[in-house]
């Protein structure tokens, strides 16, 4: 995994979401969000929120962990105690052979954290790229030097 942090460690309750995309295991992920945690998602197409401890997780184990086992290849972190801004790259095995193709996604979160707790989750997907679109972007996209999709 590249790591770029600009010289901030994540807040415990942002790498314990970091920690649980690549396990699926989102028990007790609840204890460190505000239990009127707002989550904001942008997706292809799409654009929707929920609010409230409970929904979040729900969201969380069905949207984060529902299709792939992910496992995070890039991860760029600005921020610090009060807000984060973490970029990633993930790719995705499916769960379910023969149900889905591997996949590889860009996200940019954007973390709200008071008492330790992340009050507001906010993200913008670029979609799951299949595997012939990875192959397209590496074959004709402009690159500075290493990009992997």
């Amino acid at each position: 995994m590249t790591t770029a942090t600009q010289g901030v460690a994540l807040p415990t309750a942002v790498e314990e979401f970091v920690r649980r995309i690549g396990t699926a295991d989102w028990e007790g992920m609840e204890d460190h969000l505000a239990a009127d945690v707002l989550y904001d998602a942008a997706v292809p197409g799409w654009h929707y929120q929920y609010q409230g401890a409970a929904r979040v997780m729900q969201e969380y184990r069905e949207e984060w962990s529902g299709k792939y086992r992910w496992q995070i290849v890039e991860r760029h972190v600005v921020g610090g105690d009060a807000a984060v801004v973490l970029l990633i790259e993930m790719r995705g095995t499916p769960i379910r052979a023969g149900e889905h193709l591997p996949v590889v996604c860009r996200l940019s979160n954007l973390f709200r954290l008071d008492d330790d707790q992340i009050a507001e989750h906010r993200y913008t997907c670029c979609g799951e790229w299949d595997p012939d679109t990875v192959r397209h972007i590496a074959e004709h996209a402009p690159s500075v030097g290493g990009r992997t999709a």
